[in-house]
């Protein structure tokens, strides 16, 4: 088993090279809406996504972001997505 898994990490293509689950990139922002709002942005240093996400509780607010340096919008919001799904799953 381990041996699978270091030859599967010595393969993987790059992080911003994996191809969102979602048929595009509008699909994955609409899904991210879900959840709250998100915002998509290029800073000098890259791709970067964020959600302002959507609470229940009086008073109460998070955000959930990507790391800043994405090459592609693709990536940073598929990075900001599944920290949001962990982020809800692990509230629940």
């Amino acid at each position: 088993m381990f041996q699978t898994l270091s030859r599967a990490l010595k393969t993987a293509p790059p992080e911003d090279a994996v191809r969102p689950s979602h048929d595009s990139l509008e699909d994955l922002l609409l899904e991210m809406a879900r959840y709250g709002e998100p915002v998509l942005m290029l800073l000098s240093a890259g791709w970067t996504c964020s959600i302002d996400m959507n609470t229940t509780a009086l008073g109460s607010s998070f955000k959930v972001r990507s790391e800043y340096r994405h090459q592609s919008p693709a990536a940073a919001a598929k990075e900001c997505f599944e920290r949001a799904r962990k982020a809800v799953a692990a509230l629940s």
